[in-house]
Formats: structure tokens, sequence, C-alpha cells
């Protein structure tokens, strides 16, 4: 499905928003067991599970059994777009012999939207391309585009909250604090030199921003 609608999904629960996990599989557990989640609230990722970090492979097991306990919605990535040649040590382990994935990763890939419209927000991977009389058909530029500035394009009402290009947590932390139409979550948490090496979630409600430093 490429597009997602959620426009009153679970209001009494909260909304986190999760950036570029990037195969930091520990760093990902370490940060949602910050968020306490109950049934009531929902995560969305923004894609990017793969490659980078260490374990990838554990990644995409450990989202697949959120999803199977709570509310959890994925963005597809760059990185999920070109996963059959993703440099991945662990890659064979999600395929049969043949080489095809198996049954359940291959639901995981199937199920992720190029973009997700809340009520309050819109939820992309890398961008929206407002060049076009309709920037929610460019679903190149939802994974793949780093130059598109959308700050002064974006005429949507809500704010577009995305990953993909890694930003200072300093920069991440004025947008959240200003409320700015474009908000980047991706402070590169594979990356491990200042300013950089955090997975950062946003809590919808609150604008609260949880960091979680990398410990793969």
């Amino acid at each position: 499905m490429k597009h997602l609608k959620l426009t009153n999904n679970h209001p009494q629960g909260k909304r986190y928003v999760i950036a570029d996990v990037h195969g930091c599989n520990k760093t990902l557990s370490a940060l949602v067991n910050q968020l306490k989640i109950t049934e009531h609230d929902t995560l969305f990722f923004l894609g990017d599970y793969i490659d980078r970090g260490p374990r990838s492979n554990e990644v995409i097991e450990y989202i697949i059994d959120l999803k199977n306990r709570y509310n959890v919605y994925c963005l597809k990535g760059n990185h999920e777009e070109i996963h059959e040649s993703a440099t991945m040590e662990d890659w064979h382990r999600l395929k049969d012999n043949t080489g095809k994935l198996l049954p359940k990763y291959q639901t995981f890939f199937d199920e992720m939207h190029y973009y997700i419209e809340l009520q309050d927000a819109i939820l992309v991977h890398a961008g929206i391309n407002f060049n076009i009389p309709n920037p929610f058909e460019d679903f190149r530029c939802m994974l793949w585009t780093s130059s598109i500035s959308m700050k002064t394009q974006n005429n949507t009402g809500k704010p577009i909250i995305k990953g993909h290009s890694k930003k200072p947590i300093g920069l991440i932390k004025e947008q959240i604090s200003t409320r700015g139409n474009v908000i980047y979550l991706d402070n590169g948490c594979y990356d491990r030199t200042k300013p950089f090496g955090n997975l950062c979630c946003l809590e919808l409600r609150s604008y609260e921003l949880f960091i979680q430093p990398y410990i793969d």
C-alpha cells in the first residue's frame, strides 16, 4: 500500500515517530524501553531499518514482533528499496535456499508505505516533491531526495516529519521546539561522531523528543 491515511487512530494513546534505525537493534530496543508503550499507543517508523549498523536482521525481527503486539506502521526507506543488494552480512538468514525472501519477511516489506498522512502530520522517509502538480505521486522522491527544500513549499497545513538525511542533534531539537513545518529526525544513530550517534523519537501529542545514544 503506497499511502496510508489515519485521521483518528487510537485517540487516547500516544503516537511515537521513530527515525532511521539502520541495523542498530540494541539501540532500538533501549529506545522502545524508554517509551513504555501500551496497547493504546502507536509506533510509526520512518524507514531505513537495514545497513550500516551491525544487526539488520535483528532489527527486522524485532519490529515484526512489535507489529504482532502493538499498533505499528512502517514506511519504506531507500535502503529497503534496494534490499536485495543491500550490504547485510546476515541477509541470507531472511531467504530460503532459492534466494527468495521467507514469507514473513516478504510480508514485512510488502506492508510498508511510501507516506502516512495523520490528522496533524505527514510522515515520509525522504521528502515530498512540491515542484510538481501532485506532490503525492512522486514515490521516488519520497524514498531518495536529499536536495528538495520543503520549508517554503509545504502548503499542506501539516508538518512533514522525515528521516533519510542525518542532521545534528541541536538542529533536530530546534526544529521540534519551534514546531517547524519540516522536522528532521535522523541523527545518524550508527555514526558515533558528535553531533550524531543517537536514535531519535518524537511523540506527536506532546512534541517530546526521546533520544537513545548508540549502544550496538
